[in-house]
Order: C-alpha cells, then structure tokens, then sequence
C-alpha cells in the first residue's frame, strides 16, 4: 500500500481540473497531449522515470502476453506521460489493489456502476437513439472519431479493464 502515496498527487490532476472547470476528456485523449503544455509542475522529476512508475513492469508485462510486443512500451509511455491518463490507471489500481480489500461493499458498488458506465451495445447506432439523458454511460457521447482511430470510449473502457484484468478472478 505504501507505494500508492505517489499516486495521490497524481489524482490531483483529475480533481483540479474538475474543480476548475477544465473539460477532462479531450486532454485525456489527446493523441498529440505534451506534459510541457501542462502549466502545474508539481511532479516534474517524477515524469521522466517511466521505468520507475510501480504500473509499468505489470501492465507491459500484461500486453507483451497479449502478443504486443515492443508496441507496449509505448501504450505504458502514452498512459505515463499524460498526466490525465496516468490518475485514471492509478485511481483503478488503488480501487482493485486497496479498496477491494478494506471497503467491501464500496468496491462491489464501484465495480458494478463502472461496468455499466463503461459498457457499450453492440449496435452503438441503435444505443444512440436510446440514450436516456438522466443516466448516461461513456458510450453514449458516439464515436467521435469518424471511424479512423477507436473512439474514445474504447480508449477509456480498455485502460481500466487493462488494470482490473491485473486482478482478474479476485474481485467477483
């Protein structure tokens, strides 16, 4: 648990700019996002140890398995260097690594809603003409992407899963 402590002031990232009004979601996906853009510099001597962030061996491990290769190095330097993406990995992480174990009853409910937050039909026209405005999940903001890369949602939904299938079998 101790490693964890580094992991709060990178969910600072995610809660400033929810508290400052800063829309999350086209930071978080930004294919082109540059830590140098970033005006908050709290952290800078971390960002450039992506070999030290305790998320790296496990999860380049686990897509090396998936048959990815030298490619998923990259995916690790991708989620690392954005600091939006890196607290979304970690805040998953100390969901399934910590609160799993000492908040039963919250994991279960974490897990449960974010199932379905990060579940999609499998005819996402067909889930478009149904979204209900007073429950909303990730994919039903569309594919806003056009069909050339993989829609955000996807983007999202798969990052999470990445982390969670590190416990796979221990949180049901």
């Amino acid at each position: 648990m101790k490693e964890c402590i580094g992991f709060i002031s990178d969910l600072c990232a995610i809660r400033n700019a929810a508290a400052h009004g800063r829309s999350i979601l086209p930071t978080f996906m930004d294919p082109d996002y540059n830590g140098n853009w970033d005006l908050e510099f709290d952290n800078v001597e971390g960002r450039c140890s992506v070999e030290k962030w305790i998320l790296y061996d496990l999860l380049k491990k686990k897509w090396e398995r998936m048959g990815l290769g030298d490619y998923s190095k990259q995916i690790v330097n991708t989620l690392y260097g954005n600091p939006l993406r890196r607290a979304w990995i970690e805040l998953n992480y100390i969901y399934f690594y910590i609160i799993r174990e000492i908040e039963k009853m919250s994991f279960k409910l974490f897990v449960t809603e974010a199932e379905w937050f990060l579940s999609k039909e499998e005819d996402i026209r067909q889930q478009m003409n149904g979204v209900n405005l007073c429950s909303l999940r990730l994919s039903d903001m569309g594919n806003t992407t056009l069909g050339v890369t993989a829609p955000p949602y996807d983007e999202i939904a798969q990052e999470a899963f990445s982390v969670w299938e590190l416990f796979e079998g221990k949180y049901r």
